[in-house]
């Protein structure tokens, strides 16, 4: 049953908009007699999902309303993200609280089967660090191409043997709770419509830059997928003209964190610690790496302005670890977008670094599970 089809979880989550919300106030939001929605209420109250706070305070005269919330210790939810060599995790309890983080990262990029092992081991811990709270759900963000109806993770070329992986359903008899399974750049879109720098933005793109390079969108308020779950896919697109050597290369040869850290990375091609050499070297404002920061964000620039004359954004947010450079990252991209637009009837939409720093996806996957899930009440 689809959580809307569900008159309990519709209420926790008319409940979860509200914060805290009387029965009444609960019969009006879900448009349904105060008499059943108060049954379901005491339904939900017995089964510790929702509590009483005890009547509001009166100024005036009138009967108080009983308030009542989330129970925050009726369970939790996890999320994660993951590409070819980081792992992100959070744990969420019922009230939508962040209560637990945890990262794992490879040196190099694992196999299919070390990557799986990797994401039980991160739930593994995510699931000691929330004490007496039930596990209820667990949302994935995934890289690459993937099918959310059959919780399939299809392809994604930076892991070796990733191929038509069975990814839910393998952590569903693992932990025996739902798990639902979404692109990790659409996760992260709804985390930053949700909590986020663009909240309730109902015209959106996430530019998101990590080992690959992808987008998801957000328009007319809804999460776009395509007809075969590949919107956004971006990463074969030619790269800009003037970033062209003699060779063709593809807008994610240029444009992925790989296109800057190459001369940094050292032994054992560990991109982790060429990452940090490439940050040291911005510090110290090195000609070569303002080079590389330059013509990356020129890259991400140019890719905004186009995807500004597809899809007429109201916000493009910038996520990946480059957003951790701040401003002289994103004012570089601002300019290369502002420039590829000059003379064209667009105005450049706000584009703005995310604030949700390396979890946005994992804290979207949460939430997401969060949302799909249904409560265990009989009617």
């Amino acid at each position: 049953m689809k959580p809307e089809d569900n008159p309990y979880a519709e209420l926790i989550r008319q409940t979860r908009q509200l914060s805290q919300a009387s029965r009444k106030d609960l019969a009006e939001a879900v448009k349904n007699a105060r008499s059943t929605v108060g049954r379901q209420v005491d339904q939900l109250v017995l089964a510790n999902y929702l509590v009483e706070l005890g009547p509001e305070s009166m100024s005036s005269a009138g009967r108080p309303r009983i308030l009542l919330e989330l129970n925050p210790e009726a369970g939790c939810f996890f999320g994660v993200d993951f590409e070819a060599r980081s792992l992100f995790g959070v744990a969420v309890d019922f009230a939508q609280n962040t209560i637990a983080r945890h990262t794992i990262t490879h040196q190099c990029p694992p196999s299919a089967d070390q990557l799986i092992h990797s994401i039980k081991l991160l739930l593994r811990h995510l699931h000691d660090e929330v004490g007496k709270r039930p596990p209820l759900a667990i949302g994935l963000g995934v890289p690459g191409h993937v099918d959310p109806n059959r919780g399939l993770a299809l392809h994604y070329e930076h892991i070796s043997a990733w191929h038509n992986i069975p990814l839910a359903e393998e952590m569903k008899s693992t932990f025996k709770v739902p798990v639902f399974l979404e692109n990790n750049t659409r996760t992260m879109i709804l985390a930053e419509r949700w909590f986020g720098n663009a909240s309730g933005c109902d015209h959106l793109i996430c530019l998101n830059v990590r080992t690959g390079l992808s987008v998801a969108v957000i328009s007319g308020g809804q999460l776009l997928r395509g007809s075969h779950n590949l919107a956004g896919e971006i990463r074969g697109w030619p790269a800009p003209q003037n970033h062209e050597t003699q060779e063709q290369k593809s807008l994610e040869e240029v444009g992925a964190l790989s296109a800057i850290l190459e001369p940094y990375v050292g032994e054992g091609n560990d991109l982790t610690s060429a990452w940090t050499r490439f940050r040291d070297q911005l510090e110290f404002k090195d000609p070569v790496a303002m080079k590389k920061l330059t013509d990356i964000a020129c890259v991400h620039g140019e890719t905004a302005a186009i995807l500004t004359q597809l899809l007429n954004p109201e916000k493009i947010i910038l996520t990946g670890p480059l957003s951790e450079i701040g401003d002289n990252y994103l004012d570089l991209v601002k300019s290369a977008s502002a420039a590829a637009l000059q003379g064209l009837h667009y105005t450049p939409p706000s584009i703005q670094l995310s604030t949700l720093g390396q979890y946005s996806g994992a804290i979207g996957a949460a939430a997401l599970a969060l949302q799909q899930w249904t409560p265990d009440i009989q009617a």
